[in-house]
């Protein structure tokens, strides 16, 4: 059992689902108008959709805020049954529901879940018997830092997110691409041969995947059959039914997105550069402009291999670069920060919140590198093995994915 405010959270690990089955549920209780008291019943249940009673779900329960935690003491995937697995929620905007889907999965092998806590983005996982190297052993702790459930300001667990009511708002994972952490949303997905999709893959038409690809939890469309090629594999099952709730969380996603775009839109620069195209490597300074600054180009070009580094300090917190019309690196170019805070794993990469707006395209080219999350109005392209930290969203574009190219989610930036 955990609390946290008006809500308390219990774990069932065998409560019944159905007549034949029995699935542990996490029961949660939101305190009533005229208190606690009297006979109550749960404001909402929550249990995967692929458990199977052997992994008691919710041996043990965290709560923290919007942020809500259920261990599975023997959750493995292909009932590996030393392997616990964390199931990490996000209140949805209209509060907790029943059947809710899980943001993210988080495997411990050999490592059943005995214990939870949690404190700001840190999730410790204890085991008391963790099987390591081969050797039945004494309990250990297992640090999930940075558990990849987002802060109660940004959007719910998407890291590639293509506004769903948009015809043009396409989403291509390419050959052997991956998007690690995070869930993939569009009017229509696509992930090609050999690629990876973490979190879910959810689409308002249609879900393809091309042989050998994975999605590590569920394929969701609405009323249009999922095409699997062979040999790929949705792990979280198929829902084609259109009553799937992530829809409603995908749909609700990208409207809260537009309005946190308008929002960073509407404060004045600290600095305006209008037209750039670097040829050489570039340092932005923006220790001078505040906690907050906002850096306003008319575009932005980087030449091939030019490096722009943008440098804070442990004062910075969010940085908003704004592209009125389009933002092009060239093939091995970066756009990297330096001198913030670090974050809970030591690299300061992971705390700084660098959010690039732009009006235009954006094109990454092969093999660059950009830490921070991009929105774009129209097109956004990725190219081959390249690299981004952070979240990619665009509004009225397709969004592409060359052959190799990964996404890393950062889901503690301020988007």
């Amino acid at each position: 059992m955990s609390a946290d405010g008006d809500v308390v959270v219990a774990g069932a690990p065998y409560k019944p689902r159905g007549v034949e089955e029995d699935v542990g549920r996490a029961f949660i209780f939101v305190k009533p108008v005229g208190g606690w008291g009297g006979d109550m019943f749960e404001t909402a249940s929550l249990t995967p959709a692929a458990a199977d009673r052997s992994d008691l779900f919710a041996t043990v329960i965290a709560i923290q805020g919007d942020r809500l935690v259920a261990g599975a003491e023997h959750g493995g995937p292909g009932g590996e049954g030393d392997t616990g697995a964390l199931y990490l929620y996000q209140k949805p905007s209209g509060g907790w529901q029943s059947g809710a889907t899980a943001n993210q999965v988080v495997y411990l092998p050999r490592r059943a879940v005995h214990s939870l806590a949690m404190a700001g983005d840190a999730l410790v996982a204890g085991s008391s018997t963790a099987t390591v190297d081969g050797i039945f052993g004494k309990g250990v702790g297992t640090l999930v830092e940075n558990v990849p459930l987002p802060p109660t300001n940004s959007v719910s667990g998407f890291s590639v997110l293509a506004a769903p009511g948009n015809s043009p708002a396409r989403v291509k994972v390419g050959l052997g691409a991956a998007v690690q952490g995070g869930s993939v949303c569009g009017r229509v997905v696509a992930v090609a041969r050999m690629g990876i999709v973490d979190g879910h893959v959810i689409a308002m038409r249609r879900v393809r995947l091309g042989a050998a690809a994975v999605v590590n939890h569920q394929c969701v469309a609405s009323g249009t059959p999922i095409s699997l090629k062979p040999g790929a594999v949705c792990l979280g099952g198929t829902d084609s039914s259109g009553m799937n709730l992530t829809l409603t969380e995908c749909v609700n996603a990208g409207d809260a997105a537009h309005t946190r775009r308008q929002n960073l839109l509407a404060p004045p620069a600290d600095l305006s550069v209008g037209d750039v195209t670097l040829s050489a490597d570039q340092l932005l300074d923006v220790t001078t402009l505040g906690s907050n600054p906002v850096v306003d180009f008319a575009s932005l070009k980087l030449q091939p291999n030019v490096v722009l580094t943008v440098r804070g300090n442990t004062a910075t917190q969010t940085i908003v670069l704004r592209i009125a019309r389009n933002l092009l690196v060239g093939s091995g170019g970066r756009i990297v920060t330096e001198g913030f805070a670090p974050g809970p794993r030591g690299s300061a990469a992971e705390r700084v919140r660098v959010i690039v707006l732009v009006g235009g395209k954006a094109k990454l080219g092969n093999e660059s590198v950009v830490e921070g999350t991009i929105f774009t109005e129209k097109k956004l392209a990725v190219g081959r093995w390249a690299l981004v930290r952070g979240a990619l969203l665009s509004r009225d574009g397709p969004m592409t994915f060359a052959r190799g190219a990964v996404l890393t989610f950062k889901p503690w930036l301020d988007w």
